[in-house]
């Protein structure tokens, strides 16, 4: 069984309407707010995550506490644990066709932590968020954009492990990637998540079918979106 949860601060209607496209047999669906809402949603409250430490998984400016991030971790790790892989998408991401993440299943079956990158770091640097890792725990340590990333159940596993014994989670940008390097799990970097980026304003040009693109904020065009870049490549491919 696979799981995939989306993470928003509060679902719109273009993800819920689109989320149903992605049902296939061995999938389970989720969505997971940073608000407290009414309906078919993950929701746990502040002070269940905190007291069991599902805490700090984003930057500590971050407004919502706990995050969708937080509660889905939680939930996964603690709560529902049947699963073998998760996948934890976050809303921004344009998902550009509905099997995407089933192709990347078949590819890679038993990888441990599926991200955009794999960045590895031996010593401290001050070009990014490494203060939050810095004297917390040992190196190496491995950093990535993680909008669209798929956990492993040992993944998760150890995951919950560190946070029993911590009281505490990492900031997710490096958490999941390093403990994967310290537990000796696999990491891999599909080519599908290479349009996961920072701050990027991507052109419609650049989109292509079967890849994911980070970030595209307006949730409300990405089925227009969708119908565009398809309806491009399949007139660029009649041509061809």
């Amino acid at each position: 069984m696979i799981a995939v949860v989306f993470l928003t601060r509060s679902p719109h209607q273009a993800m819920l309407e689109f989320i149903p496209q992605m049902e296939r047999d061995g999938y389970d669906l989720y969505v997971c707010a940073d608000d407290m809402l009414s309906g078919p949603f993950l929701q746990y409250t502040s002070r269940e995550c905190e007291e069991a430490g599902y805490k700090n998984a984003l930057l500590p400016w971050h407004i919502s506490r706990p995050s969708a991030w937080e509660k889905a971790l939680y939930h996964f790790c603690e709560k529902d644990t049947k699963y073998r892989h998760v996948w934890f998408i976050e809303e921004d991401v344009l998902i550009t066709s509905a099997d995407i993440l089933y192709k990347m299943d078949q590819q890679y079956p038993e990888t441990d932590v599926l991200s955009e990158s794999h960045i590895v770091v031996t010593k401290y640097k001050r070009d990014w968020h490494w203060q939050l890792a810095h004297s917390i725990i040992d190196f190496p340590w491995a950093k990535s954009m993680m909008c669209a990333c798929r956990l492993s159940k040992r993944m998760l596993q150890v995951v919950r492990e560190y946070v029993k014994k911590h009281g505490t989670l990492l900031y997710h940008e490096f958490m999941f990637n390093t403990l994967a390097m310290h537990h000796g799990l696999a990491v891999d970097t599909p080519d599908e998540l290479n349009g996961i980026t920072y701050q990027y304003k991507w052109g419609l040009d650049e989109m292509e079918p079967g890849l994911l693109y980070h970030p595209v904020k307006d949730v409300g065009s990405h089925p227009l979106l969708r119908k565009i870049i398809h309806a491009r490549h399949a007139l660029n491919t009649a041509r061809a």
